[in-house]
């Protein structure tokens, strides 16, 4: 089973002596004695960086990680303000999901939510006045009933997309597609 983000924050923290040298704790102590002073999260990973430290782990030391330790928050971001009447439409294909097989999972991100098996076969994607939800499908792959290519949606693994304005679009035709991708992750 893929780690969560918060199991995976903690893996990371714990092994950063075996793989940076330091702990957690000494990075944070030199970043406040030798680091910039009131530095925000991109400066700070920058200079975790320059000084040696591994991608993931400079995210993890500046706070980048943090957020991904609440998926529940960075989901109630993103259907807040104009966009909260979306919210049913996102929890419907999660729940359309999830009857797919035990083994899917919404990872949250900042802007859109990919749904994970082995890999991510699909995300969900909060647009203006509508749902977006993307599949990684086959290239060769003809669109079909509502589905259509898709451009620039979260990842460049997407391939297709079906646009939904309601919950009751989440019909047979979603269901077939989100089938469709999950088989092939």
């Amino acid at each position: 089973m893929p780690l969560t983000p918060a199991q995976m924050i903690e893996a990371v923290t714990r092994n950063m002596k075996k793989n940076t040298g330091k702990s957690a704790d000494e990075w944070a102590a030199l970043l406040k004695k030798s680091g910039p002073k009131n530095a925000d999260e991109k400066t700070r990973y920058t200079w975790f960086r320059a000084a040696g430290v591994p991608h993931v782990a400079a995210r993890v030391l500046s706070g980048g990680l943090e957020k991904y330790d609440e998926p529940d928050k960075l989901v109630a971001a993103q259907y807040s303000g104009a966009k909260k009447s979306l919210r049913p439409i996102y929890d419907a294909v999660v729940r359309a999901a999830k009857k797919l097989g035990k083994d899917v999972v919404p990872r949250p991100c900042k802007t859109y939510v990919p749904l994970h098996r082995s890999k991510t076969f699909a995300v969900i994607k909060a647009e203006k006045g509508r749902v977006d939800v993307g599949f990684c499908l086959a290239k060769s792959t003809r669109p079909a009933g509502r589905v259509t290519v898709a451009k620039n949606l979260g990842s460049d693994r997407v391939t297709h997309k079906l646009e939904l304005t309601s919950p009751t679009d989440v019909d047979a035709e979603l269901t077939r597609w989100l089938r469709a991708a999950y088989d092939l992750a």
